[in-house]
């Protein structure tokens, strides 16, 4: 039997079920006269108990409207996904060291305290690694808590040809040329 069969049994067996309740309520409503009522209610009953019968004799899926094959197709594919995530996984996984970051970062973190640095080596690294943006900016900062915007304006519109959307750069941009 087919799922269609199924559902059209289930909707005939639903649709007395509701024609019974309707029936019970009208007939107390005083709505429709015993005789009426009594003719009704036998043809809802049979009708319902007709789909009840021919449900029970419909042989039980576990999957109704899905074949074994097209089952096992999806049992399949989900497996060769679930394999190659696995795979994928693994492969992506590194080892750490002892001490290392589970991020994959570096095993020894290194930070420079800028105050330590005069204003001249910091223009002999950015001069000598124009790409290092951070680098840059922390100078023009430097020129900008000094005063000296006039040096500051050149490493920001660097920065900016560098980095349009460099959000510190355009904000002191903006403060400085309003």
């Amino acid at each position: 039997m087919s799922t269609a069969t199924r559902l059209g049994l289930e909707a005939q067996r639903d649709r007395a079920l509701d024609d019974l309740i309707a029936l019970r309520a009208q007939e107390a409503a005083g709505e429709i006269d015993p005789d009426t009522a009594a003719e009704l209610r036998a043809r809802y009953e049979a009708d319902a108990a007709a789909a009840l019968r021919h449900l029970e004799e419909l042989p039980e899926t576990a999957f109704a409207g899905r074949s074994p094959r097209r089952i096992v197709l999806a049992l399949g594919a989900f497996v060769v996904a679930a394999v190659a995530v696995v795979v994928a996984l693994v492969n992506a996984v590194e080892p750490r060291g002892a001490d290392g970051f589970v991020t994959g970062g570096p095993d020894t973190p290194t930070t420079l305290d800028l105050a330590t640095v005069s204003t001249e080596e910091m223009e002999a690294v950015v001069a000598a690694n124009p790409d290092i943006i951070p680098m840059r900016l922390a100078l023009a900062r430097r020129y900008v808590e000094a005063g000296d915007f006039s040096a500051a304006l050149p490493h920001y519109f660097e920065v900016l040809e560098r980095d349009a959307r460099n959000p510190e750069a355009l904000m002191y941009m903006g403060w400085m040329t309003y």
